[in-house]
């Protein structure tokens, strides 16, 4: 029998580890965006995906450079209107409340100064 990749299998491990966090946090997800589905809930993430990166062009090489790219769009996005930015903002809120595995914690902690950068944005826009 062959011997297993160490690196491999904590991949894996890992792997599985966050799928059980993403199950367990799905009921509370649902019922806290109003969606029916998983389904549902994935296509909204998706599409704004597609509006705040240009997925057909840029490269992504990893979950940091995502998330980098997200913000960036996430920014972008924030000019284009006071009610469309409060929903964002709102949902980003839900999103952070929501982090019982600290994965979205982890990200703002990495990328503080861009989201910070951000909501000085959103505040200069929102307010009255």
């Amino acid at each position: 029998m062959a011997k297993r990749d160490p690196a491999k299998t904590a991949r894996n491990e890992r792997i599985k580890d966050m799928k059980e966090q993403l199950r367990k946090l799905l009921p509370i997800v649902l019922k806290e965006t109003g969606f029916a589905d998983v389904a549902s809930l994935n296509a909204k993430i998706d599409g704004k995906a597609d509006e705040f990166i240009d997925l057909k062009n840029e490269v992504i090489h990893s979950p940091t450079n995502y998330a980098a790219k997200y913000l960036e769009g996430f920014a972008r996005h924030c000019s284009k209107g006071k009610e469309r930015i409060r929903r964002t903002v709102r949902r980003f809120e839900r999103l952070v409340a929501l982090d019982d595995g600290g994965e979205v914690r982890r990200l703002v902690v990495r990328h503080r100064q861009r989201i910070e950068a951000v909501f000085a944005r959103v505040e200069l826009l929102c307010s009255p």
